[in-house]
């Protein structure tokens, strides 16, 4: 089976010690069963160290304890780096470790992957991608023996590839994308209203206060995204999420879902003290982090899509 991936997925490369925003603080860190088997095997001075630095629930299932009020996985040290990795490489990281920020999709017949704008380093590549993102194969097990594809999978394909040509038609302008968008999958084709949307965001769990402090800021705001900007970010979000219409999401919340994404960022970044493109990816990353990364938050705002 083949693994695709945008055109930018090769070119991403973990910062490390330079991220300012770690992936090893703030998180649950849980450990794959094959990881914790080899966990206990290891000895020595590490080997002590993480058997004193894992915890495990009633079920058996195991996690790093986090420190501090940061919430600092216990191997990342003061600068910010993996003692894991310095000791033992990059293969003794658990798996949601050595995955992060990469999220995947699986169909019938093909697998796809992607990397998620919560990470810093994700979010610059994907939002300064200058070209039309195209799938690329990334990985080939090299089995040809893979099922059809399903109806579900097949249809969901189609019309997500139908919604990026549209997001992709640099002849128009964005907003006239979005409403194009939002018109094929039938939902009303008008940009949501960044100030409702970040009253209903306000009310959800918040797991950066800076998140809520921006959204109090938002009214109405004209349009001022870089359009190729907006176009990688609305895109992003397509590839990402509209493979939940096999889970029996409607194309009408999704895309609703993307719209009032732009909306919000629009608005944020209307009234950013400085619109350059740092400003920008750090907005997305937020977002990113405080909406896709809460299954909690994304249904909730799935819901809302699909009733505006």
């Amino acid at each position: 089976m083949k693994t695709l991936a945008p055109s930018y997925y090769p070119y991403f490369s973990c910062i490390a010690g330079d991220c300012r925003h770690t992936c090893c603080a703030g998180w649950e860190i849980d450990i794959d069963a094959d990881t914790r088997a080899y966990y206990r095997s290891v000895g020595g001075a590490i080997g002590e160290r993480l058997e004193n630095a894992i915890e495990e629930d009633a079920e058996g299932n195991a996690y790093f304890r986090l420190c501090g009020e940061e919430e600092r996985c216990p191997f990342l040290n003061r600068s910010n780096l993996c003692d894991l990795i310095l000791s033992l490489g990059e293969e003794a990281l658990c798996d949601i470790c050595a995955e992060h920020p990469r999220y995947y999709n699986v169909f019938s017949d093909r697998t796809e992957t992607g990397i998620g704008l919560c990470c810093e380093a994700a979010a610059k590549l994907v939002l300064s991608w200058e070209e039309p993102v195209r799938l690329v194969v990334v990985d080939d097990d090299g089995f040809d023996d893979v099922l059809p594809p399903t109806a579900e999978g097949a249809s969901c394909l189609a019309l997500r590839g139908q919604v990026i040509d549209i997001l992709q038609d640099r002849t128009k302008p964005v907003p006239a994308r979005i409403r194009e968008m939002l018109s094929l999958c039938g939902a009303f084709p008008v940009i949501p209203d960044a100030g409702m949307w970040a009253a209903y965001l306000s009310g959800l769990e918040i797991l950066d206060p800076a998140w809520q402090k921006m959204l109090g800021t938002l009214t109405a705001a004209e349009d001022v995204l870089p359009e190729v900007t907006a176009e990688q970010f609305l895109v992003y979000l397509v590839y990402r999420h509209f493979p939940k219409m096999t889970e029996g999401v409607s194309a009408r919340a999704l895309a609703g879902f993307a719209a009032a994404a732009y909306a919000v960022i629009n608005a944020l970044y209307a009234v950013s003290e400085s619109r350059n493109p740092e400003t920008l990816w750090e907005l997305v990353r937020l977002f990113s982090a405080e909406i896709e990364y809460s299954e909690e938050n994304l249904c909730a705002v799935l819901e809302l899509a699909l009733r505006t």
